[in-house]
C-alpha cells in the first residue's frame, strides 16, 4: 500500500517536472512566425466576426514578438479597404500568411473612432499618416529595415497615392494591391517601393 502511494507520488512529481521543463523551453524560445491558425474562407462568417470585433486583429496578426526569418525577411503589413476593419478584411489572408512563416501585422485606420465597425473612411492624408506610424511600430518591434505592404481597395491605392504627402515614405520592399490600380500584370501594377530615383 505504501509502495503504491510512493510510486504515485514519484510519477506525479516526474510529470510535474517534465511539464515545467517543457513550459520553460517553450517560453525561452523566441517567437517565430510559423504557427497553425485556422483559415476561414467564408466571407459571411468572416464579415460577421469582424463586425462583432472590429478592434481584434485577425488570427496570426500582431504578434509583436515575432522576428522575421531568413526565408521571409520582411514583416507583412495588411492595409484594409474602405468600410472594412482589419478583422473582417483579413480573416483568411492573415492566418494563411502566418501559417506560412510570415510575421503579419494589421491595423485599423480612418474610422470615426478606433473601435468603430466602419473603418477606412477618413481623408487619405490622415490615413497615410496612420499607416506610416504603424509601419514605424512594426519596424521597431521586428528590427526589420523594410516591410511588405499588402492592400485591398483603398488600402492598395492609399500608400501609392499619398507618398508625396508623407515627410518620409514608409520603408517597404513592395506592395501588392487588390484590385490593381491598372490592368497591367501584377509585376508592373505593383512596383517596388520606394521607387528608384531617376
Amino acid at each position: 500500500m505504501k509502495a503504491d502511494k510512493k510510486t504515485k507520488r514519484l510519477r506525479l512529481l516526474a510529470a510535474a517536472a517534465a511539464g515545467a521543463v517543457g513550459l520553460a523551453m517553450a517560453v525561452a524560445q523566441p517567437a517565430t512566425a510559423a504557427s497553425h491558425y485556422p483559415v476561414n474562407y467564408d466571407f459571411a462568417t468572416g464579415f460577421l466576426a469582424g463586425a462583432l470585433t472590429p478592434t481584434q486583429a485577425p488570427l496570426g496578426a500582431n504578434n509583436w514578438s515575432c522576428k522575421p526569418s531568413a526565408e521571409h525577411p520582411y514583416p507583412v503589413v495588411l492595409v484594409n479597404g474602405t468600410f472594412a476593419s482589419m478583422s473582417d478584411n483579413w480573416g483568411a489572408a492573415s492566418p494563411l500568411l502566418a501559417d506560412n512563416g510570415y510575421c503579419v501585422f494589421a491595423f485599423n485606420y480612418g474610422g470615426a473612432t478606433p473601435d468603430s465597425i466602419i473603418q477606412s473612411t477618413g481623408d487619405i492624408p490622415t490615413s497615410a499618416g496612420q499607416l506610416a506610424s504603424f509601419v514605424s511600430q512594426v519596424l521597431t518591434a521586428t528590427g526589420s529595415a523594410k516591410v511588405d505592404l499588402v492592400g485591398h481597395s483603398q488600402g492598395g491605392m492609399m500608400p501609392a497615392t499619398t507618398s508625396s504627402t508623407w515627410a518620409a515614405r514608409p520603408p517597404s520592399t513592395s506592395w501588392w494591391r487588390s484590385p490593381p490600380a491598372t490592368t497591367a500584370p501584377p509585376s508592373t501594377a505593383s512596383p517596388s517601393w520606394p521607387p528608384s530615383s531617376t
